[in-house]
């Protein structure tokens, strides 16, 4: 039956205008669980392209939403020229996503940046916009598209037959690479080394892609304990309810790498690892109200980082300390919201594999905190830091 779905898939694949590697044994997991792979069935040298995909083959929507909906569809027709793709997705409910979770396992994740109850409430949003649609059903639809779309550069999300089955890997440890031509019309995984009979073929989904994302999405346990083989995580600090120690009640957020400049933001410091060379995070604070005399001069600093480093590091005692102050209250106050307590007991939990994942993500986003405390350890170190950053 296994051999019979694949041979079938690759010859939709090329009657309908691929292009398929004859050593590539395209996976698809017929016992249920949600996993994909793919496989060389024999020696692959550089080079080689793998398989090329027209996205007029493609399924394609304006959102994850739409594609979700779309699938459903194409999943209820009991007659259609997609069966011999559709045959080969799993049926069951994907038991790493988050939605399988117990609350004790989630309870975890609390203070990190996955939203727990997302897939709860698009779920509610498919079920809307398709009545006759069972809750399992749409389920099943989200997942898959979760973990198998692609973003084009025009916004649209498809999902590639073929090379959807394929994992994914730190760009370190990928043997393949998705190029997508300019007009978005074709999609080509090209071989990167040398593939030997039997290795999987992996490719690198996002090279911004963090434990929490590569969890919440892809619905990816294993390897989220290793630092190096994830980009750096976003970490959202909110302390608008809190009341600051230092004398600038307007800075009420902050903001742990650079994202797309939205509002005025008015002051912007960049924080490296003691590490060469390794970006760790960038802390921006938005302020949203007027400034008061005491500020005026760096209003018009605007968010440029090399011009706010050097005048807050010569700024007057009185503004250096306060943004000082409320920098460590935040990020202490950051760190005070994460899951501190002990683990569930283990009879709570339906596998090891969740706790481990849940604490690497948290301890992913609580080392570019802990790095920016260590900065601002106390206001010489603070102050000396950037002044030498100033001068670089």
């Amino acid at each position: 039956h296994y051999n019979l779905s694949i041979m079938a898939l690759k010859s939709w694949l090329i009657d309908r205008g691929a292009f398929v590697h004859s050593c590539l044994d395209l996976v698809r997991c017929l016992r249920n669980d949600g996993d994909h792979g793919c496989f060389a069935t024999c020696f692959i040298g550089a080079g080689e392209v793998l398989l090329r995909v027209p996205t007029i083959m493609c399924i394609e929507a304006d959102s994850l939403i739409a594609l979700a909906l779309k699938l459903i569809k194409l999943l209820k027709t009991s007659s259609n020229n997609w069966e011999p793709y559709l045959s080969t997705l799993p049926l069951n409910a994907f038991e790493n996503f988050l939605g399988e979770w117990t609350n004790d396992e989630r309870s975890l994740l609390i203070g990190t940046s996955i939203d727990i109850d997302i897939e709860k409430e698009w779920v509610g949003t498919i079920l809307n916009e398709s009545i006759e649609t069972s809750t399992d059903e749409a389920k099943r639809a989200l997942r898959l598209v979760l973990s198998r779309a692609v973003e084009l550069s025009n916004r649209k999300w498809l999902i590639a037959p073929g090379i959807d089955a394929l994992n994914h890997a730190h760009p370190s440890y990928t043997n393949a690479q998705l190029y997508i031509t300019n007009d978005d019309s074709i999609l080509e995984l090209v071989c990167t080394k040398d593939i030997e009979s039997n290795e999987e073929i992996k490719h690198n989904y996002d090279e911004y892609l963090t434990p929490a994302l590569a969890l919440q999405r892809y619905g990816i346990l294993s390897g989220l304990e290793d630092t190096s083989a994830w980009a750096p995580s976003a970490v959202l600090v909110d302390v608008s309810t809190l009341l600051p120690v230092g004398s600038l009640p307007r800075y009420i957020a902050l903001k742990l790498r650079l994202i797309p400049q939205q509002h005025n933001f008015v002051l912007a410091l960049t924080l490296q690892d003691p590490l060469p060379e390794t970006l760790i995070g960038v802390v921006l604070l938005k302020n949203l109200r007027n400034f008061d005399d005491d500020l005026n001069h760096l209003q018009n600093l605007g968010p440029n980082q090399a011009d706010f480093v050097g005048s807050l590091a010569i700024a007057p005692n009185d503004i250096f300390t306060a943004v000082f102050l409320d920098l460590r209250h935040l990020l202490e106050s950051r760190l005070a919201s994460f899951f501190t307590g002990r683990p569930p007991p283990p009879s709570t939990i339906k596998t090891a594999d969740r706790i481990k994942a849940a604490l690497a993500v948290r301890d992913h986003e609580k080392a570019p905190l802990l790095a920016a405390l260590e900065i601002l350890k106390d206001t010489f170190y603070f102050q000396n830091y950037l002044l030498e950053q100033s001068d670089n």
